[in-house]
């Protein structure tokens, strides 16, 4: 990478927003990266994660497998958008349109592995 060209941030729409391989491939070459997703995606809001696979038998594959029970289930980011509040959500213009400038409101939260970073918009 040239040293003398600054590195920016990634913005993305959920076309490539949902694609784990895109957003896994942004984090490998160290880049930050805000994403769109479908509302339908499936995520482990903050402070809730999935239960760790169960313990290897002796013969067989690894458990890969993510587990749930009641206390450890994902969201919908649809569901985890309408659980913010107002202060949760922050206003922001991005271009000038026809009619004015073009603004929603937005947050940022750590989602799933902890790597994500998803728009609710």
């Amino acid at each position: 990478m040239n040293e003398d060209v600054p590195r920016g941030v990634v913005l993305a729409d959920a076309a490539y927003g949902n694609d784990n391989g895109f957003r896994e491939g942004l984090e490998a070459l160290g880049f930050e990266y805000v994403v769109g997703v479908q509302s339908s995606a499936s995520v482990w809001p903050p402070g809730i994660a999935p239960l760790p696979p169960q313990a290897r038998r002796r013969m067989g594959r690894p458990a890969r497998l993510l587990r749930r029970d009641e206390q450890h289930q994902p969201l919908s980011v649809k569901e985890l958008a309408l659980c913010l509040s107002a202060s949760d959500l922050r206003r922001v213009s991005w271009r000038e349109g026809t009619r004015g400038p073009l603004h929603s409101r937005f947050s940022r939260l750590r989602v799933a592995r902890g790597a994500s970073r998803l728009l609710a918009q």
